[in-house]
């Protein structure tokens, strides 16, 4: 028998809340532009993205995901290793300056984190 649903149950139940962020989450990544400018001309935003980036010092392959449902900044390497910043915790983001037009960096109040785009802008 078919059975309706509306948003408000999915979102009252903890676990299907959480299935159905992660089903969106997908959709987000899997729609996602390369770059940030598209983005901007036509104006369709995904609560989540996600960035595959170099940390600068290492030059690890790592992904940032920004996560805009709980206002959380992951960062990824490979499926074992990740940080999760809330984003009061970020005090800044510089882009560099230097030759390095593609680095920018992220500050939190005791630490810095700089990275390296892997696709340009």
């Amino acid at each position: 028998m078919l059975c309706k649903i509306n948003a408000f149950k999915i979102l009252t139940n903890d676990s299907e809340r959480k299935k159905y962020l992660n089903r969106i989450r997908l959709r987000s990544m899997a729609s996602q532009y390369i770059n940030i400018t598209d983005m901007l001309k036509d104006g369709h935003f995904f609560p989540f993205l996600i960035f595959s980036v170099f940390d600068a010092k290492t030059d690890e392959s790592r992904l940032l995901e920004i996560d805009f449902v709980d206002d959380v900044l992951h960062d990824r390497y490979k499926d074992h290793c990740s940080r999760s910043y809330h984003f009061s915790m970020i005090k800044r983001v510089n882009k560099s300056i230097s030759a390095h037009n593609d680095e920018f960096s992220i500050e939190f109040n005791n630490e810095k984190y700089v990275y390296r785009a892997v696709v340009q802008t």
